[in-house]
């Protein structure tokens, strides 16, 4: 008969999901960073610095800041901001938007590195690129300030402006200033 039950097809099971720590043994960054995030979760310091590590050694940019996180701060091993800022640029350079603010933070306050402003801004606009408007909201500072940049407060607005469209109230009330002020208008 046409159509019976042979004519059904039946899908075929889906594979099980993948084991992170084989994934991460075989060079699966991503899965590294997911245990180590694990591992914080657990203040479990030790792995979370082994899976960070065999992640950024992966090439994947969230698990080199994420191990940039643990030497800025100390959580787990001493204190190293010099670590921390080369994990940050690391992480910038594989395209990782909160590797740029944070390394960005650290050449703006001079900490682990050279106090650099013209450093900062840059990695803050490469992270504002990307979209991350903690980034934008530093990069409107600066360029409202004069900071390692040339002033520029309709720039500095317009980017107040984008971080308050995005929900933050500091760039709502920053451009608020500005404006009020008849300033960058």
């Amino acid at each position: 008969a046409v159509g019976g039950p042979a004519a059904i097809a039946v899908p075929a099971p889906a594979p099980p999901p993948p084991d992170p720590a084989a994934a991460c043994a075989g060079g699966d960054g991503a899965a590294c960073d997911q245990l180590g995030l694990a591992a914080v979760d657990r203040a479990d310091w030790a792995v979370a610095r082994e899976r960070f590590s065999a992640g950024c050694d992966a090439k994947h940019g969230p698990a080199c800041r994420a191990l940039g996180v643990l030497h800025q701060h100390g959580d787990g091993v001493e204190p190293n901001p010099v670590k921390a800022a080369l994990l940050y640029g690391q992480a910038c350079d594989l395209g990782e938007r909160q590797g740029c603010h944070l390394l960005g933070l650290l050449r703006s306050a001079g900490t682990g590195v050279d106090r650099d402003l013209v450093g900062a801004a840059g990695m803050f606009r490469r992270a504002c690129e990307q979209d991350y408007q903690p980034s934008c909201f530093e990069l409107a500072a600066m360029f409202e300030r004069g900071a390692g940049i040339a002033v520029d407060e309709a720039r500095a607005l317009a980017l107040y402006a984008q971080t308050c469209e995005a929900k933050d109230a500091r760039g709502c009330r920053s451009a608020a200033v500005m404006l009020d002020a008849g300033r960058g208008a």
